[in-house]
């Protein structure tokens, strides 16, 4: 075997290995927007893997959200915990450290970006709105 096949086959066993891991080990964060949140009164069949162990009481304490993220061509999901004092709206971007929720691990919020506001365009002359 010649050496590009042995360094196209190690590639190969390489890329294949990757796509099976759930969380990327980027070490670095991942930014996403806030898509729902999680907390005493969402129904535990609702809940996600990491958020289903906890006692309903730490429910009642701590805001938790869900936060799409992209990694490279895919789309992932991390929950995290919002930190203390911190108000988020839906549709907020946020900086994430993500974990496996499958596995029980929460995600991180490090940064909250402040809301987008969209631009109101002037009536056009003759228009009403």
């Amino acid at each position: 075997m010649t050496l590009f096949h042995r360094l196209s086959s190690a590639l190969a066993i390489g890329v294949l290995a990757s796509s099976c891991a759930s969380v990327p080990a980027t070490g670095g964060p991942s930014y996403g927007a806030v898509a729902a949140f999680y907390d005493a009164n969402t129904a535990r069949a609702a809940l996600p893997v990491c958020l289903a162990a906890l006692p309903p009481e730490q429910l009642a304490q701590q805001r938790f959200v869900r936060v799409p993220y992209h990694h490279v061509r895919r789309l992932l999901v991390g929950v995290a915990a919002l930190p203390p004092g911190a108000s988020v709206v839906l549709g907020q971007r946020v900086e994430l450290w993500p974990q496996d929720c499958a596995a029980g691990a929460l995600s991180r919020i490090t940064r909250i970006f402040p809301p987008v506001l969209l631009p109101t365009l002037p009536a056009v002359h003759g228009q009403t709105q």
